[in-house]
């Protein structure tokens, strides 16, 4: 089998996490990503829910719901999409 190849430098952050046991350094990844992934797709998209649910290839109900997870952004009345401040 390959020898698993690391990066000799690594971020804080990441040494950070090679404290933590497997599975919680994965789920803070995880989030971290999706955080970022999100807040990054609705600035490309000026905003609009439903743009950057179609680019991310997810229907509007559940791209809704992890975006309300992380950034503070929900679907209006009448369908509108708004943004809220965190």
């Amino acid at each position: 089998s390959a020898p698993i190849m690391l990066d000799a430098v690594r971020s804080g952050e990441d040494q950070e996490l090679m404290k933590l046991p497997y599975a919680t350094a994965k789920e803070q990844a995880v989030l971290k990503f999706e955080k970022m992934y999100l807040e990054g797709l609705m600035k490309e998209c000026d905003g609009n829910i439903s743009a950057a649910a179609r680019k991310a290839n997810m229907d509007r109900t559940n791209f809704n719901r992890l975006l309300k997870k992380y950034v503070g952004v929900v679907e209006g009345e009448g369908g509108e999409d708004q943004q809220h401040a965190v």
